[in-house]
């Protein structure tokens, strides 16, 4: 890693510690994480929760994060882990026992119709930040690409 790198994560560093209070161990934490060629904002995922953190963590939410759900964890088995796991991120097991086929299409709709709602507030944000050209034109040369999981 070049010097100039590590004099950025260093300024990183100092100007992150003078503008987020921080605890002694908190500190130390993230002196080895610069120490180890990582910025204080590199996005960081959490021990204990699946996939990408939205929004993003940097290192000392991701380490807190951890911290809060390690306590509440204590003492508890795998079982009660995984409930508690699944509580924090508001988990629903929405997978309904003997379920019709009318029902499947009303629980499927919903959902549809859940997702265009959010469809909505995107492009509506999107043209508020004048982007709007942008994403239709990035849509436009995507169009044939595979849709991704097997969704068709």
């Amino acid at each position: 890693m070049s010097e100039m790198i590590k004099n950025h994560l260093w300024d990183e560093y100092r100007e992150y510690v003078d503008k987020y209070p921080l605890s002694g161990y908190e500190r130390r934490l993230l002196r080895g994480w610069v120490k180890d060629g990582h910025s204080v904002y590199e996005t960081v995922e959490s021990a204990y929760l699946p996939g990408p953190a939205w929004p993003p963590m940097d290192f000392i939410d991701a380490h807190r994060l951890d911290r809060e759900l390690r306590e509440g964890m204590k003492g508890m088995k795998p079982a009660e882990r995984e409930k508690y796991l699944k509580d924090y991120i508001g988990f629903v097991d929405e997978t309904p026992k003997n379920e019709t086929v009318e029902e499947k299409l009303i629980r499927a709709r919903s959902h549809i119709d859940e997702l265009e709602h959010q469809l909505f507030f995107l492009w509506q944000y999107l043209g508020s930040e004048g982007m709007w050209a942008d994403a239709e034109e990035y849509l436009e040369e995507h169009r044939d690409d595979e849709i991704p999981f097997g969704w068709e």
